[in-house]
């Protein structure tokens, strides 16, 4: 059984993946070191206008090819990170 499913509006979507060991540093620098004390929650249901901002300063960085360098993708990182615990 095969489904077609079809939209008529177009949808940008940024994807984001961030390396658990970069939530472990965080955790380490910012936690007293105690990656128990760090929990994402969930929020799916809920638009998250930092998070799109993010993605949009990520991808303008890529689109640049790198202009800003790689303090700047590092430091947009732990934001991330910091924002999403």
């Amino acid at each position: 059984m095969s489904h077609r499913t079809m939209f008529a509006i177009v949808c940008n979507v940024i994807h984001l993946q961030l390396a658990p060991l970069l939530f472990a540093r965080v955790a380490g620098e910012y936690l007293d070191g105690d990656p128990t004390r760090m929990a994402l929650v969930e929020r799916l249901t809920q638009a998250d206008t930092f998070v799109h901002q993010m993605g949009l300063a990520f991808l303008s960085e890529i689109e640049s090819g790198g202009l800003a360098g790689r303090l700047f993708v590092e430091s947009l990182s732990y934001t991330l990170v910091i924002h999403l615990i």
